[in-house]
């Protein structure tokens, strides 16, 4: 009979803890990941307890560990590569290692968000600055028909003082006319009762 080969695993595990010599009383915690050949998937191990993959890097970032951004072990090759590159693909990884590009879509939002906002912004001082305007105009308008409801009433009164003196002239002028009539009528009827007196004499 065939002995059954060994089994094979290879395992990564990092053990963080106070800096020696440090007064932190601070418990050494131990992240552990294990890969077997045939076997589904990794196994992930805080303090020795197995978790979920979604816990175990929740609990490396909790460190300041991004596997994702490559920001705890540099690799062979890595320093060259990065003094090689420029521009935004050296953003790129920057952001990458700080772990702010895990952050991209959120902070994508956000600005979309104070674009909006600050549009609104805008929209809503635009419509302050009209309906300011709106205001002044309505209360000048106003102001100007108090005014031409002035000068309406005092061009009426100015109207009725003249055909009042127009009156007060028509008047006087029948009485003159009215005076020269009976003057005319008197010496008329004088002239009369002297050619009757001719007459008879």
């Amino acid at each position: 009979e065939n002995e059954a080969a060994p089994t094979r695993v290879a395992t990564v595990e990092l053990v963080f803890g106070p800096e020696p010599g440090s007064d932190d009383d601070q418990q050494p915690v131990s992240m552990r990941r294990s890969v077997q050949p045939g076997a589904d998937g990794s196994q992930f191990a805080i303090n020795g307890a197995g978790v979920s993959q979604a816990d175990y890097l929740a609990r490396l970032e909790s460190l300041g560990i991004y596997p994702k951004a490559r920001n705890f072990l540099v690799l062979q090759g890595d320093v060259q590569k990065t003094a090689r590159r420029q521009g935004k693909e050296l953003t790129r990884m920057l952001e990458e290692v700080a772990g702010s590009w895990e952050l991209k879509a959120d902070y994508e939002a956000l600005q979309a968000e104070k674009f909006h906002r600050e549009d609104a912004a805008r929209e809503l001082y635009v419509q302050r600055r009209n309906a300011v305007q709106e205001k002044k105009r309505v209360a000048q308008q106003k102001e100007e028909a108090k005014r031409y409801e002035k000068l309406e009433k005092q061009r009426k009164e100015l109207q009725v003082e003249f055909y009042l003196y127009r009156l007060l002239c028509l008047r006087h002028k029948i009485e003159q006319q009215e005076g020269q009539w009976k003057e005319i009528e008197a010496e008329r009827a004088a002239a009369a009762a002297d050619v009757e007196a001719v007459m008879e004499n």
